[in-house]
């Protein structure tokens, strides 16, 4: 019998587990600059322009080896529809101060947005700076 309700148990813990996820709140990434000026990451959501509570932001430098180091975090609690690389933003602390980026370099931006009572948010994108230094976006 014990069995029997560790089974329907188990099964309704999955369900609830994958609705969760279903109702994850995706958003896009765009990055727009160059590495003399400045990176600006603006966020979308079905290509239209939109505000998030940003919570979490993150952006990391890929090693020749392939591992990924952090180059600038922030965490918080800020409204915002775009983060410039490097700011400073009222209600995002500094967890990890910017570093300088490099040219001929792969990065990735991560960043998390809470909406009460949705879900929290998700969304990740891929960026290289080349010959020209301007921001140029590929897969993760």
């Amino acid at each position: 019998m014990l069995s029997g309700y560790r089974g329907v148990t188990g099964v309704a813990v999955l369900l609830i587990g994958l609705t969760l996820l279903s109702c994850s709140r995706t958003f896009t990434i765009k990055p727009e600059g160059n590495v003399h000026e400045s990176i600006e990451f603006t966020f979308y959501r079905n290509d239209e322009l939109v505000e998030l509570r940003v919570v979490e932001f993150v952006v990391q430098r890929e090693a020749p080896d392939g591992s990924w180091s952090v180059v600038w975090e922030l965490q918080g609690e800020e409204d915002l529809s775009s983060v410039e690389y490097g700011q400073e933003y009222e209600g995002l602390a500094i967890v990890v101060p910017p570093e300088p980026l490099q040219p001929k370099s792969r990065y990735r931006a991560l960043a998390s947005e809470l909406a009460w009572p949705n879900p929290k948010g998700h969304s990740a994108v891929a960026v290289s700076f080349y010959e020209s230094w301007n921001a140029t976006t590929g897969s993760l």
